[in-house]
């Protein structure tokens, strides 16, 4: 019984950061490619540089959060 209850809250945690990884990648790309549209006509490679490393730290920062939430931190 002790076995059973571990699974199910492994599976349920599985699911959680999954959802949150899918809608932290979703957001991310989204970010990259709106600033990627406005960044790379203004200052080139460096503008595309600077898109991804925001779209990084948004999906870090999603990811982060629902952990934490998920955790109960």
């Amino acid at each position: 019984l002790d076995f059973a209850l571990i699974i199910t809250y492994l599976q349920s945690g599985v699911e959680i950061l999954a959802l949150t990884i899918t809608k932290a990648t979703i957001t991310g790309a989204i970010i990259n490619t709106i600033l990627n549209a406005f960044l790379i006509y203004k200052i080139a490679l460096m503008g595309a540089v600077i898109a991804t490393m925001i779209s990084y730290f948004v999906v870090w920062l999603i990811i982060t959060y629902d952990t934490n939430k998920a955790m109960n931190l």
